[in-house]
């Protein structure tokens, strides 16, 4: 539960407040006035900002690695950027701010026995975490 929420199904968070699979409202923009380069003077939504490296707790596996133009990615282009879409965003329409799909942080195949425990003890995901 950081920047989607899970609506409270374990083992992906406990936020219960908000519909499951929905964006913090806000969040991209916070992440947004967090990395802008130049943050004195600077355009909402125009001006260049640093890329947001994301740390998961999904292993890193071709199929659930997070790709440009896509997903959150897209998310906060079209939040922040006024992106059209993801055409737009592909032809790179849209590069004021995203996320780092590159050197994005995840979590080990091996840590996968946590999803078996109850919330709160999940002990390799989160020192994967708080190692990346």
């Amino acid at each position: 539960d950081t920047l989607i929420c899970s609506g409270g199904r374990a083992p992906k968070g406990i936020d219960t407040r908000c519909k499951a699979h929905t964006y913090y409202p806000g969040a991209a923009q916070l992440f947004y006035a967090l990395s802008l380069k130049t943050p004195s003077n600077f355009t909402w939504g125009t001006s260049s900002a640093w890329l947001t490296v994301p740390f998961s707790a999904r292993p890193d596996l071709p199929l659930l690695r997070m790709n440009a133009c896509e997903k959150a990615d897209l998310h906060f282009k079209m939040t922040v950027c006024g992106c059209d879409g993801k055409k737009a965003c592909e032809k790179g329409s849209c590069d004021c701010f995203g996320i780092d799909t590159a050197d994005a942080q995840y979590g080990r195949i091996t840590d996968a026995g946590d999803l078996a425990k109850k919330v709160g003890q999940m002990d390799n995901m989160g020192a994967t975490k708080f190692k990346n």
